[in-house]
């Protein structure tokens, strides 16, 4: 199992303008051995399945603290008192612990494909440290 918290997951999943695929999707992309892709055949739709539980939780909070998108990554609430409330339950929530069923991988185990450089810092929970 890869243990991560959704701070982590979010970071990893996380698109870069201009390239559609943040670091995680350029893993998942990558050519692995065979006993490496066994091991996380199911990594990638198990983390799509969090992500999109996170999204849906996201959401209710913004909802129940009576949040308003300002744009894609800024929000707005009228009550000082809310967007505390808010604040505290977001950090909470960033803190879950999960577990992805997977193995982290070897650097060896990725035949194709390119990470960059910086990917290798988000990509931490999902790569052995050697």
């Amino acid at each position: 199992m890869i243990k991560i918290t959704i701070e982590q997951l979010v970071t990893a999943i996380a698109h870069e303008p201009g390239t559609g695929s943040g670091a995680l999707g350029r893993l998942f992309a990558c050519g692995l051995s065979i006993s490496a892709w066994k091991a996380n055949r199911k990594t990638a739709a198990a983390c799509e399945g969090e992500f999109q539980s996170f999204q849906k939780k996201r959401d209710e909070l913004i909802d129940r603290y009576g949040g308003q998108c300002v744009n894609e990554n800024s929000l707005t609430f009228q009550d000082p008192e809310k967007a505390k409330a808010f604040a505290d339950d977001w950090a909470a929530l960033m803190a879950v612990e999960i577990e992805i069923p997977g193995e982290p991988l070897r650097m060896e185990d990725i035949l194709t494909g390119q990470l960059r450089q910086t990917d290798a810092h988000v990509l931490r929970p999902f790569l052995v440290d050697e």
